[in-house]
């Protein structure tokens, strides 16, 4: 698969979950699962652009990074993903372009201020 294919389908895939967020479709639970999902196809993307380019460096120590890092530590909400999604994040971070984190920053926001929290959509707000 090529990256204009990764691409597409990081976009399509992130609109859609907006999409679902914003009119409370889906739980945290499941909102996690399809965050984890959405960055597996982005860091996917960014693995073969950087193997295209010959690069293989794995993390980025710039200031930037560690900056974002800090962001994650002190994010509350962040802090409540499952493993999957939080370790996914980390890595997007490390090679992510400032601009997706921070969609992703505010998603994650907006998603654990909004979502219900339980297993089903109707279950009550917390």
């Amino acid at each position: 698969m090529n990256n204009t294919n990764y691409q597409d389908e990081y976009k399509n895939a992130i609109k859609n979950l907006e999409n679902k967020v914003k009119n409370r479709e889906i739980t945290w639970y499941d909102f996690n699962e399809e965050l984890e999902t959405i960055l597996t196809i982005y860091n996917k993307k960014h693995d073969n652009e950087f193997a295209n380019q010959g690069i293989y460096n794995e993390f980025d120590s710039s200031d930037l990074y560690k900056t974002n890092l800090k962001g994650i530590s002190s994010n509350p909400y962040i802090n409540k993903l499952d493993k999957g999604a939080k370790s996914n994040l980390e890595r997007m971070i490390s090679q992510g372009n400032q601009k997706d984190i921070e969609k992703i920053f505010n998603l994650i926001n907006v998603a654990y201020e909004t979502l219900p929290t339980g297993t089903y959509i109707n279950t009550p707000q917390k």
